[in-house]
């Protein structure tokens, strides 16, 4: 018995170090997402101020198309924050099931209060937003909200453009520019259907629990 303790206790520590692992990698990850992320948003503010000088005037179709690109590229990057976000939740997830599990059969009812599983309540907790006091939120839940912002407000301003591009065409379908507008078009059902079907770095060792 002492020696199948023994295997749950260091089974125990995996899974903390595991769990560990996980969310400390997923803010790092964050940060490099974030950074690529100012880069890209500095790029699409800096052309859009550049279009709009009077000395440098730039064709509507060109400032559209240049613009309907760099929103491409900033909601690709989103959607993968997204994904980021919640694959390292699963996982991180899944540790703190095992870790349950495991505390259920290393201690006994004396350690209610400082299992996993067990009720974090505290004498003041506060969901206002303007309040300093200890809130209910996830802040990996708040992490892919940030990726789901973000994803939203390129896809509107990918929409945007892309509007001003079909009437700046004018109905003409036998021009190149018309081709590139079809080319961001597609680009932007393939993006926003291959995430939404979970075919971008899909994990075949997380299955939906039974």
């Amino acid at each position: 018995m002492s020696e199948q303790l023994e295997k749950y206790q260091e089974l125990w520590r995996v899974a903390n170090a595991r769990r560990d692992f996980e969310l400390t990698h997923l803010w790092q990850r964050s940060i490099l997402l974030t950074a690529l992320i100012v880069v890209i948003c500095s790029s699409y503010v800096g052309f859009v101020s550049k279009a709009f000088d009077t000395e440098k005037s730039i064709d509507p179709l060109v400032f559209n198309e240049i613009a309907c690109f760099i929103t491409l590229v900033g909601l690709l990057f989103s959607l993968a924050w997204i994904m980021m976000g919640k694959g390292s939740k699963a996982w991180f997830e899944i540790q703190e099931k095992r870790i349950r599990l495991l505390e259920d059969k290393l201690f006994d009812d004396t350690f209610d209060g400082f299992k996993m599983d067990d009720d974090c309540s505290l004498k003041e907790i506060d969901a206002c937003i303007l309040s300093t006091k200890a809130g209910k939120y996830s802040p990996s839940r708040l992490n892919i909200f940030i990726g789901i912002a973000l994803s939203i407000l390129w896809t509107i301003l990918f929409v945007a453009h892309f509007v001003m591009l079909s009437k700046d065409l004018g109905g003409v379908f036998c021009c190149c520019h018309c081709w590139i507008a079809m080319g961001l078009f597609l680009v932007f059902l393939l993006i926003v259907v291959t995430a939404s079907c979970n075919v971008w770095a899909k994990s075949h060792a997380l299955v939906r629990e039974k």
